[in-house]
């Protein structure tokens, strides 16, 4: 991904992060030192210069950081397949009814077999009931009962804040992050 934004892409130090970052580059301590002298004030370099620079690294960041677009092309893109979706079904639907209005199970063209057949698999049922809120007309040898057993971490924070001690479990330091405004 090429900046494009011309305020960013005039600083050889991005350009050279850029390059960097398209190539997923392994040697971690290279792009150590590379961000070293993108955000460490210089010697003799003046405070404004240095903000300048370091600017145009969290500009940069902000870009790349920036994913409304992507996620505007994702919604489209989502939409389009659904519609697509639905229409083949709808065509598949209409074939397979017209098919079976006319009693034709089996047909041929130069390029496609198309059959009617029953699906395989479990056989399906209907139940006239609600299959949650109906439950006690159902017989019992008919209802299958699920257990799901997971850890409380609520309980075991609360429970370490108060001193207690797990030989399991302990409350660890939290993270820090980078905060942008």
């Amino acid at each position: 991904m090429k900046i494009e934004l011309s305020h960013l892409s005039s600083d050889s130090d991005l350009e050279q992060l850029n390059a960097v970052i398209e190539k997923s580059d392994p040697e971690l301590e290279k792009n150590e030192q590379l961000i070293d002298r993108i955000v460490l004030r210089r010697q003799g370099e003046s405070i404004t210069k240095h903000g300048q620079r370091v600017d145009r690294l969290i500009d940069y960041i902000k870009f790349l950081g920036d994913t409304n677009e992507i996620d505007a092309r994702i919604t489209e893109l989502q939409a389009l397949k659904k519609s697509r979706t639905n229409l083949a079904k709808r065509l598949t639907e209409l074939i397979k009814f017209r098919l079976n209005l006319n009693q034709v199970t089996k047909l041929e063209t130069p390029r496609h077999k198309l059959s009617i057949v029953t699906k395989g698999g479990i056989q399906p049922i209907e139940i006239d009931y609600d299959e949650v809120e109906d439950l006690e007309l159902i017989p019992q040898n008919f209802i299958r009962e699920k257990i799901t057993r997971t850890i409380d971490k609520t309980a075991i924070i609360k429970y370490l804040e108060r001193g207690n001690s797990l030989s399991w479990a302990r409350l660890i330091e939290r993270d820090t992050r980078l905060n942008i405004k």
